[in-house]
């Protein structure tokens, strides 16, 4: 295993239903190396979600089976009580689902290689997004143009993640 562990993956039961995917356990744990906190009948713990094999939620509280066998009710902390903000599950069927964790039953892990959500192959016919903006005093028009802009600039999310052309023309109104 390499030092940064691999993504968690596994299947959750909620609403009756059963999801698998690619895991992010209370928001924000999604590898092998981060570790669910809580305290047991031994005091407090911290076990590394690649020990574990499963997780029932059991009222407030949660048990946790290890993939030694043993199991282990754990409280006192969000990860394991009713301060969790949720079992977010996501893959190729199921963009993203986000399971409250009133809604959420249980969750096993599963050590395989997970598939891909999605391969860089998949977006060859995709477009640059363009647009083009009028601007009049006091107010904005927004439509798609063929005609040459004067001026482009690109803007980005504030992830930085995702950016998109823009091009604006200014016209005076007559």
């Amino acid at each position: 295993m390499n030092r940064f562990g691999k993504p968690l993956y596994g299947t959750v039961e909620a609403f009756g239903e059963k999801f698998t995917g690619y895991i992010q356990w209370d928001h924000d744990e999604r590898l092998s190396i981060d570790k669910l906190d809580g305290e047991s009948d031994d005091g407090d713990l911290s076990i590394e979600f690649d020990k574990i094999a499963s997780i029932t939620r059991a009222g407030s509280r949660c048990l946790v089976q290890l993939k030694s066998g043993r199991e282990i009710y754990m409280e006192g902390s969000n990860d394991v009580n009713r301060e969790n903000r949720g079992v977010i599950v996501m893959s190729k069927d199921i963009p993203s689902i986000d399971v409250p964790w009133d809604e959420f039953d249980k969750i096993t892990f599963e050590d395989k290689v997970a598939p891909a959500l999605v391969s860089y192959d998949q977006f060859k016919t995709q477009k640059e997004l363009q647009a083009t903006i009028k601007t009049f005093p006091w107010r904005f028009i927004l439509w798609k143009s063929s005609v040459r802009p004067r001026r482009r600039i690109r803007l980005r999310t504030s992830a930085g993640q995702t950016s998109m052309s823009l091009n604006i023309q200014h016209h005076s109104e007559t």
